[in-house]
């Protein structure tokens, strides 16, 4: 069985506390190292979408010919 989302969640999470915990780093440079983090999986997520997006509307399309 594969894991949960939820168990692979709490781990990352845990792990990138640990990480940043390890680094002893002020609070602004993992501040902005955050930051930057996000706005990359933001990015990510928005250029899965679309990916889905584009997908989805092809196979609709497609499943309309066979129609």
């Amino acid at each position: 069985m594969q894991k949960p989302v939820t168990i692979v969640r709490e781990e990352l999470r845990l792990k990138i506390i640990n990480a940043v915990n390890e680094a002893n780093l002020p609070a602004f440079v993992v501040g902005d190292i955050l930051e930057k983090l996000l706005a990359e999986c933001r990015q990510l997520e928005r250029q899965q979408y679309e990916q889905d997006k584009r997908n989805y509307d092809a196979s609709m399309e497609e499943k309309e010919v066979d129609d």
